[in-house]
């Protein structure tokens, strides 16, 4: 039973982790936890009145362009937990929002902070609060964590052609920020290793579309790896660092 009183303002999502988000030591894989994070993001934006009424219907997207994770374990195979969301304090057009995952008796798993914002679904330009009309309230409960920063890059070991496919795209037509961590972790001797991932600090700097060739580099220093991918750009930038064995 969780014994933590509830915080106003602080939305809450019981779940369990199936089958479909597990990797092969049987943890719920980075992938599915991002894109936890979205569906409880969405149900959120969607309870305060900023749900797809007033974005996605009238032309504009949400999009997150930034997260920073940090990690005491990752859930198991049919394992329940609880994920609280919450949102920061506006800044111009960046809307940060936190989340915690805890098991059921209250035990921090994770915690993380995002940067999303507005675009417009035509032009793919920033669309700021004054004209989209769209205001959320900031919510404090004490257990934030730092805001995203920029990942500190590491000299690259190997480098791959990718090619964005499919099963990448999203409703936003563009590859969903989730599909990275799946990069990251395909390239991760760690995570292949069946270690868990302590810190992630990741910048979603452009749009990766159906078919596009990326360049996709990797490197270590450490416990610490580094990926980024590239077209005529930095595209994407994810710095994990791992738990010791």
């Amino acid at each position: 039973m969780r014994n933590e009183a509830e915080v106003p303002g602080v939305f809450m999502v019981p779940h369990q982790v199936d089958s479909t988000e597990t990797d092969m030591f049987s943890r719920m894989r980075l992938s599915a936890f991002f894109r936890l994070l979205q569906k409880v993001s969405v149900l959120h934006c969607e309870a305060l009145g900023a749900g797809r009424e007033v974005t996605l219907d009238r032309g504009i997207l949400w999009v997150v362009t930034m997260h920073h994770g940090e990690f005491t374990r990752m859930p198991d195979y049919e394992e329940k937990v609880i994920i609280e969301t919450w949102p920061g304090k506006t800044m111009y057009s960046l809307f940060p929002r936190y989340y915690r995952m805890t098991d059921m008796g209250g035990r921090e798993l994770a915690k993380v902070s995002s940067i999303w914002t507005h675009v417009d679904m035509k032009t793919r330009e920033v669309v700021p609060p004054a004209e989209s009309g769209i205001s959320i309230d900031q919510v404090v409960t004490g257990k934030e964590v730092p805001l995203p920063a920029v990942p500190v890059s590491i000299p690259t070991e190997s480098t791959v052609i990718y090619k964005v496919p499919y099963s990448n795209i999203d409703l936003n037509q563009h590859m969903n920020n989730s599909c990275y961590y799946d990069l990251a972790e395909n390239e991760s001797r760690p995570s292949r290793e069946g270690r868990a991932v302590k810190t992630i600090d990741a910048m979603y700097s452009g749009e990766l579309h159906l078919d596009d060739d990326v360049r996709i580099s990797a490197g270590h220093e450490g416990n610490r790896y580094y990926i980024s991918g590239e077209k005529e750009k930095r595209m994407f930038a994810i710095s994990m660092v791992y738990h010791q064995v």
